[in-house]
């Protein structure tokens, strides 16, 4: 017998079975949602060039889960209570820096519908918060005096709030995708 003996197709299952049962909220790309990323640009780091930067250790890693590093006070940047990126579009690719907007936030709200914290998205998308959120709460996008507001309540973890966890390039856990401007 040459080579090793060949795996056999049940114990590749179990493994497959197994894997996919430790992310459970991973979902898998649906082949028909085409991904975009209307810039062309996509976050590097700040490992280029100056001159060809898009400015990665500013901006970040648009769309990826922030609270991954971020979830204690001995990182750089610090600890997030809440975090995530806003997109022009519901289906944009992780990492994709997008053109910059100025001047929108992200509120959130009480269940009453007072607003709890504030939290100004910076031009690539990305808002974070340090502060002490409501148990419960919705979530609300603003951008030159338009709006648009989640409908389902929210329960924040004590570990921080990942809102691109669920807010995913195609959607997972009943998102339609990406946090979208109005």
């Amino acid at each position: 017998m040459l080579g090793k003996p060949a795996v056999k197709t049940p114990f590749c299952l179990l493994v497959f079975a197994c894997c996919a049962a430790c992310y459970p909220s991973v979902d898998p790309v649906d082949a028909g949602v085409l991904l975009t990323c209307d810039s062309g640009i996509y976050w590097d780091a700040g490992h280029q060039p100056k001159d060809m930067r898009d400015g990665g250790d500013v901006t970040m890693h648009p769309g990826s889960a922030c609270l991954t590093c971020h979830y204690s006070e001995d990182v750089v940047g610090g600890k997030f209570t809440a975090a995530g990126t806003v997109f022009s579009e519901y289906h944009v690719e992780d990492g994709c820096v997008q053109r910059p907007i100025t001047g929108g936030k992200v509120d959130i709200l009480h269940l009453d519908g007072g607003l709890a914290v504030s939290i100004t998205v910076d031009k690539s998308g990305n808002f974070i918060n340090r502060t002490a959120l409501p148990a419960q709460y919705r979530a609300r996008v603003t951008l030159g005096g338009k709006s648009r507001e989640m409908a389902t309540v929210q329960t924040a973890e004590s570990t921080g709030v990942e809102c691109n966890s669920c807010h995913t390039a195609v959607g997972s856990q009943n998102a339609p995708g990406r946090i979208i401007w109005p």
